[in-house]
């Protein structure tokens, strides 16, 4: 008895992915092939098991899946054991959850059975504050020898997709943000900060490093904090993977304005990536503050114009801006021409200039 998938196969499809040559949905497709009935998915759970979000699936149709994150996930009596192991080792649910216990759930009649699944095996493969990525391989049967041995494989091919997601950690769009954010906002006297999960800063501007105090600083353990109650808590649902609310907000903490702007990405890097908020910061009653809202509405811009302009307040190039976006940099190149028409801007650092209601 044996896999019907070469470890190599899979490992290989997964630098292609981290290189562009391929795709996440290739290897999840391949996943799903390792034995009769399978299927695969790529989801992240919170710690508590509370919350769920799913990123890709192999195997099933999105309709099939569309009522998991939303309502079975909250009732699965698999879902507190996502986290069971420490990342890199596998979960086998039935190690967790006894067969009978399982049969008797509505997670089990009402969804396992209308997607043909009577078991799952899990890999965490990181694990920030706030959830877990994992990879998950669904079973038609829970045939012991044959979940080990699938078991057994997942953890061999562990390694290389916690490799692809420290890859992606380390060269994500804060880690890729050019001089250019953090030092046009500096010339403003504005700070910059970009924040991840867990509200750890992933860059900040040095302007903003100075301006830390009770109003926005930080914690005892390096991450980021707001001097009100109300900022705090749409920081950190803004920082959810589940957002779903407006790209762009504005409060006022103590003697700062505030502005968030949720970062997105491609779809499947931004997945690895986790989520992100740019956050800039002046001193009330400056003669300048981003208001880039009322910007693109005073300019009529497009969501791809408005778009090139959110990267070019965080310090993204146009190749950079591209790569987020899951677009070509001809588009990217063609929409900052159309927002600098528009503006009568000269260039990108006219349009940062505008937006900050600075002078030329």
């Amino acid at each position: 008895m044996r896999s019907q998938v070469e470890d190599i196969e899979l490992i290989e499809l997964i630098y292609a992915a981290l290189l562009g040559e391929s795709s996440w949905q290739a290897f999840l497709d391949r996943l799903s092939d390792a034995g009769s009935g399978c299927w695969s998915v790529m989801h992240s759970s919170s710690k508590s098991g509370a919350e769920a979000t799913v990123g890709l699936v192999s195997g099933r149709s999105p309709d099939d899946i569309a009522d998991y994150p939303t309502y079975y996930h909250q009732i699965s009596p698999w879902a507190p054991h996502c986290n069971a192991r420490p990342a890199g080792k596998a979960t086998i649910v039935e190690n967790y959850v006894p067969s009978d216990v399982l049969e008797r759930s509505e997670f089990y009649n009402d969804w396992l059975l209308r997607v043909e699944t009577r078991s799952a095996i899990g890999i965490g493969v990181d694990s920030d504050d706030g959830s877990s990525l994992i990879f998950s391989l669904m079973t038609p049967n829970a045939q012991e020898a044959q979940m080990l041995l699938l078991a057994n494989q997942m953890e061999r091919i562990a390694p290389h997709l916690q490799r692809a997601n420290e890859f992606y950690r380390r060269t994500s769009f804060a880690a890729r943000s050019t001089e250019l954010g953090g030092t046009f906002f500096d010339s403003l006297s504005m700070g910059m900060v970009i924040v991840g999960a867990g509200r750890k800063i992933r860059t900040c501007s040095d302007t903003a490093s100075r301006m830390f105090g009770p109003d926005v600083g930080l914690d005892p353990l390096g991450r980021l904090t707001l001097g009100d109650q109300v900022a705090r808590r749409l920081l950190e649902t803004m920082l959810q993977r589940n957002y779903a609310g407006p790209r762009h907000q504005r409060v006022k903490v103590g003697s700062t304005l505030v502005t968030l702007i949720r970062m997105e990405g491609e779809r499947e890097r931004s997945f690895f990536e986790g989520p992100g908020v740019c956050l800039t910061m002046e001193a009330l009653g400056s003669s300048r503050f981003l208001d880039t809202e009322q910007f693109a509405r005073s300019y009529q811009l497009t969501p791809g114009e408005i778009r090139v302009l959110e990267g070019l307040i965080c310090g993204n190039t146009v190749n950079q801006i591209a790569e987020l976006a899951g677009r070509s940099r001809e588009t990217i190149r063609s929409q900052l021409k159309s927002l600098c028409s528009k503006t009568g801007a000269r260039g990108q650092a006219d349009v940062l200039r505008m937006v900050a209601g600075m002078k030329a």
